[in-house]
């Protein structure tokens, strides 16, 4: 195999991984497109639905987490401190990484809901713009 890869032509050598590497990129731009085309095809299915918990569980995790978590938290957190309980207090600052990955994520979630629900009402009717990754792969597969 050394003998055959030392005997090879440079470029046709080059030549070759040249077109690995265009075959590759164009493979990864195939999937992702076909990727996209199935997301779209499920977000407009789950637009369309009439399913109750498709429809509400979102406004119903916005509610929960902004009406009854936070305001649960935030006066625990408040009486603890007001009353001076020190295992409490002990205990709320051991837990404090916890808590503010636990929040992040939480509202993370609820922040991508929100920024995300106008581009699903625009896919129910047609007129969204293209996302991120169908961009990149119109640049990718632009390229030949």
């Amino acid at each position: 195999m050394q003998t055959a890869i030392a005997a090879a032509d440079p470029t046709v050598a080059a030549a070759a991984a040249v077109k690995a590497e265009s075959d590759w990129a164009e493979a990864l731009a195939q999937i992702g497109k076909s990727q996209v085309e199935q997301i779209g095809q499920t977000q407009r299915a789950e637009i369309a639905s009439s399913d109750p918990l498709q429809r509400w569980w979102r406004p119903l995790y916005a509610l929960e987490l902004s009406m009854i978590e936070c305001p649960a938290f935030s006066l625990t957190l408040l009486h603890t401190l007001w009353s001076g309980f020190t295992p409490g207090i002990n205990g709320f600052a051991s837990l404090s990484g916890l808590l503010m990955a636990y929040f992040a994520a939480r509202f993370g979630v609820l922040g991508v809901y929100v920024s995300g629900r106008t581009r699903e009402k625009l896919a129910g009717v047609g007129d969204i713009a293209p996302s991120l990754v169908k961009q990149v792969v119109r640049a990718i597969t632009k390229k030949k």
